[in-house]
C-alpha cells in the first residue's frame, strides 16, 4: 500500500505512476488510482506489479530496489522503492533432484558462497524448511551428515534465473550455514540476504 497525505493548502488530484525498467522487468499492472486528497488529508492505494515489462538488462543490485515516479496536480515526486526477493521468486517451481544437481555441478565449488547464519531462537531443520518455504524457497532433498541435517533447496526467479543452496542444519539448532550456487552471481549477495532476514527474525 501507499499512503499518500496532502500538506499543502490545496485540493491534490491527477495521480500517475511511472517505473523506471529494472533487471526483473516490474512494472504497474493497471493504472495507478487514488482518490482526490483535500489539505490535511491523506489517502490509501495500491497497485498490482506485474515482471517481465520493463526489462533493463543489467543485474539485480543488492539492496533490491525500483526507481518510482509519481505525478499529481501539485508536482512529481521521485523515490527508491525496496523490494524483497521473496516477492519475485516463483510458487511452486521447485526443481527436481537431477535439475538441482545439473546446476549444482555446473556451478561447482569455486563459485559456491557460503554464509553462517546465526538464529534468533533454537530451529530443527523441519522449522527452517518451513520458514524458507514462506519464500518459496523449495524443498528438494535432505542427508544426514555428522549429526547435522543437510537439505537442498532451490529458487527460481520471475525471470527464470536458478538458485540453488545447501542449507546445513546443526542438532540443536543454534547457526546455520547457507551454501549457494547459482548461474546468476549477483543474486547471490541478495538470496544470502533475503534467508538471513528470514531465519532471524521470527
Amino acid at each position: 500500500n501507499h499512503a499518500f497525505s496532502n500538506g499543502s493548502p490545496v485540493p491534490i488530484n491527477g495521480f500517475a505512476i511511472q517505473v523506471n525498467k529494472n533487471p526483473f522487468g516490474l512494472a504497474p499492472a493497471q493504472q495507478l488510482v487514488v482518490p482526490d486528497i483535500a489539505p490535511g488529508a491523506s489517502a490509501e492505494a495500491s497497485i498490482p506489479m506485474a515482471p517481465g515489462q520493463l526489462l533493463s538488462g543489467t543485474q539485480p543490485t543488492n539492496p533490491l530496489f525500483l526507481q518510482v515516479a509519481i505525478k499529481n496536480s501539485l508536482d512529481i515526486f521521485y523515490f527508491n522503492v525496496p523490494v524483497d526477493l521473496a516477492v519475485l521468486l516463483v510458487e511452486g517451481a521447485a526443481l527436481t533432484r537431477d535439475q538441482f544437481t545439473q546446476v549444482w555441478q555446473r556451478v561447482g565449488d569455486a563459485q559456491q558462497s557460503t554464509i553462517s547464519v546465526s538464529l534468533s531462537s533454537s530451529m530443527d531443520a523441519e522449522t527452517v524448511k518451513r520458514f524458507l518455504a514462506f519464500d518459496n524457497v523449495h524443498y528438494v532433498a535432505q542427508r544426514q551428515v555428522d549429526g547435522a541435517t543437510l537439505m537442498y533447496m532451490s529458487a527460481t526467479t520471475c525471470n527464470n534465473c536458478t538458485i540453488t543452496a545447501e542449507v546445513s542444519v546443526p542438532l540443536g539448532g543454534g547457526q546455520v550455514k547457507i551454501g549457494t550456487r547459482t548461474e546468476t552471481a549477483s543474486l547471490v549477495p541478495i538470496f544470502e540476504a533475503s534467508v538471513t532476514k528470514r531465519l532471524t527474525t521470527n
